[in-house]
């Protein structure tokens, strides 16, 4: 029983919690490396475009560039500093006079880097990269989505087994493991910490530190607390013996 517990455990920890910080962080190293690059790479002014071309002038003068879609990756900067993709059919818009930013892709080098939204360099409007959020990790619902799969799996194979059901109350608990901090009575520490995280930094990167931990530990007390009380709720139901 012991065994299955754990495999519960691994399981929700790994598909809930490390894989989606893996993919997080990855995610912003990449990030940082693409606006590295674009950083230092060569401002241009579209001078035509379409739908298999986009023609590019160096800013004051210079040889004029043709950069093929089907061979150039194009991002845009938003105004709070996130780079977005976009696809390579919707360039075809742009209009004659676009400031754009070309660079070698760090990751593929057949590939030309290609971004519009960066201000000219030495401009006062640079803003710096924000820190990307979990929220935008388009891969945290497949990690989610594989967990609960995996714990539903192991909760429909342990149903029947009447002498040690609680592995298969452990795997239903994981199967809504990703709802655990909204539930009450935990609930309030899980607002509690998305408040301290919702406050503006104070500029002391220590502090800062100690309010995020200090959310963290909310959160996981508010799960710790929440299983708890699913654990109680369903021994005084009968159901299961444990």
């Amino acid at each position: 029983m012991i065994s299955d517990l754990a495999l519960v455990t691994a399981i929700a920890v790994v598909f809930y919690a490390v894989l989606p910080a893996a993919g997080l962080a990855v995610q912003t190293e990449i990030r940082r490396r693409l606006s590295e690059a674009l950083s230092s790479g060569t401002e241009l002014q579209c001078t035509g475009a379409g739908v298999s071309f986009i023609l590019a002038r160096e800013t004051g003068g210079g040889d004029e560039r043709r950069l093929s879609p089907a061979r150039t990756s194009f991002m845009r900067r938003t105004e709070d500093g996130r780079l977005e993709r976009l696809p390579a059919n919707r360039m075809g818009l742009l209009l004659p006079g676009t400031a754009l930013r070309a660079a070698p892709h760090p990751f593929l080098p057949r590939l030309t880097l290609c971004a519009i939204g960066y201000p000219a360099k030495g401009s006062s409007q640079a803003v710096p990269d924000r820190a990307m959020s979990a929220a935008e990790d388009p891969l945290r619902y497949m990690w989610a989505a594989v967990g609960v799969f995996l714990e539903f799996t192991l909760f429909v194979s342990w149903l029947g087994n009447t002498d040690s059901p609680l592995p298969a109350v452990a795997a239903l608990v994981g199967i809504f493991g990703k709802a655990l901090p909204w539930c009450p009575p935990g609930l309030f520490l899980t607002l509690r910490a998305h408040y301290l995280a919702s406050r503006p930094g104070s500029g002391d990167k220590k502090k800062d530190r100690r309010r995020r931990a200090v959310g963290h530990l909310l959160v996981a007390g508010g799960v710790l607390l929440n299983l708890a009380a699913v654990f109680l709720g369903i021994s005084r139901t009968g159901w299961f013996g444990f």
